[in-house]
């Protein structure tokens, strides 16, 4: 369905209809002259519609074609009505029958074509700046695998897999993963995961390069995390390194490998979105699991995440002044609606709300600590100028 600024020969037609309402208006110099007129048009509507509304000529106004197109030409440029401009489909339309005179005031001549318009309901449609979850798109010349070969030599089934995996993900992918495969590379992918509530990694943004080998789905794709050279998380290395069992990088056993048959990207993105950029990071690292629920890993796990946030917010303004290509449009509008939600955030942690839970005053941490530490303070009292700096560069409003 077009929208209204794609509608082509627009311009001409309301060129056309504002010429017809400058004649009729030039050639009424009397009543007499003006009565005329109006039963000519009423004539003319009455045949352009095909139907019988002699019942009604009493209690309704009519518009010529030309003027009556032109108002629903209107209403689709004010409202972004898709139905067709047609008469007859109109007619059929109830959201744009004739508009009777019992409905308006004691002079139809002098209702203007706005406060026509403004009668019809106005359909609620998606911003014509909503970015795609999903997008074909050209050009790879800044993924992390584009030097990699053996696509050019891929077999059949190679081909209906990747076509799959596709498809699985145009249809089901979740809000908060975005993902853009290219044209001219089937065997490479890029991929956003929004960081999650409730983790340090709150509304951040993490982009992943995914290369598909040609043995793909025998091997699991390669994986690279653009790092910005920061290291804050222990599956995610400053190299760009992903550590996951999923990928044969990390122990695991069961489910926790890589399926040929039953593996899935769509699966790859859900398990770094959950097991990786989880609330509790500190408890990746090799052993560590171990300590769970006891006082000293709890109480480590606190300082992991304080200073993990630091680093998240350092991430942001790489990421804000260098944006992944195909995503830039998305970063901005991404850091636009979130920017004073992390303003908000991080007042609360200098505050003293824990990382994750922030105006969350009845949050305790598992080994009682009900805030964050001194040292973290400090340090997000020194970032946070920077942070609110790299924002408004990036032409966002953030109110601070």
């Amino acid at each position: 369905q077009a929208q209204h600024f794609e509608i082509i020969g627009l311009e001409r037609l309301l060129d056309n209809s504002l010429e017809s309402v400058n004649e009729v208006h030039t050639s009424v110099d009397d009543e007499a002259e003006q009565e005329t007129i109006h039963h000519e048009s009423t004539k003319n509507a009455l045949e352009e519609s095909g139907e019988d509304c002699t019942g009604s000529l009493r209690n309704a106004f009519y518009f010529s074609k030309t003027a009556f197109d032109f108002l629903t030409n209107v209403a689709s440029s004010f409202f972004g009505a898709h139905d067709s401009t047609s008469s007859s489909s109109i007619t059929a339309d109830p959201q744009y029958q004739i508009v009777k005179s019992a409905d308006l005031h004691s002079s139809a001549e002098e209702f203007s074509v706005v406060e026509l318009v403004m009668q019809t309901e106005k359909p609620q449609l998606p911003s014509e700046n909503d970015v795609k979850i999903f997008d074909v798109v050209v050009d790879c010349s800044d993924h992390h695998f584009v030097k990699e070969r053996g696509h050019e030599n891929v077999k059949r089934g190679w081909l209906k897999k990747i076509q799959q995996e596709w498809t699985i993900l145009q249809n089901d992918l979740p809000d908060d993963i975005h993902v853009r495969v290219y044209e001219e590379r089937m065997d490479l992918l890029r991929a956003c995961i929004v960081g999650a509530a409730g983790t340090p990694y709150h509304d951040n943004l993490f982009f992943f390069d995914i290369f598909f080998p040609p043995d793909y789905p025998h091997e699991p794709p390669s994986v690279h995390y653009h790092s910005g050279g920061l290291r804050l998380n222990p599956n995610l290395y400053e190299t760009g390194k992903v550590c996951l069992s999923l990928l044969k990088t990390w122990a695991g056993t069961g489910n926790e490998v890589w399926n040929p048959e039953g593996s899935t990207v769509l699966q790859l993105l859900l398990s770094l979105q959950a097991l990786v950029l989880n609330e509790k990071p500190y408890f990746n690292e090799a052993g560590y699991d171990k300590f769970v629920g006891k006082a000293d890993g709890e109480k480590n796990s606190i300082t992991y995440n304080e200073n993990a946030f630091l680093l998240s917010c350092k991430s942001m303004m790489y990421i804000l002044h260098k944006p992944p290509k195909h995503f830039e449009k998305f970063v901005k509008e991404h850091f636009t609606c979130r920017a004073p939600h992390i303003l908000e955030a991080c007042n609360a942690y200098l505050g003293g709300d824990l990382i994750g839970h922030a105006r969350d005053s009845t949050y305790i941490s598992d080994d009682g600590c009900k805030g964050c530490s001194t040292g973290f303070k400090i340090m997000l009292g020194k970032l946070l100028p920077k942070l609110v700096a790299a924002f408004c560069e990036a032409g966002i409003a953030c109110g601070q």
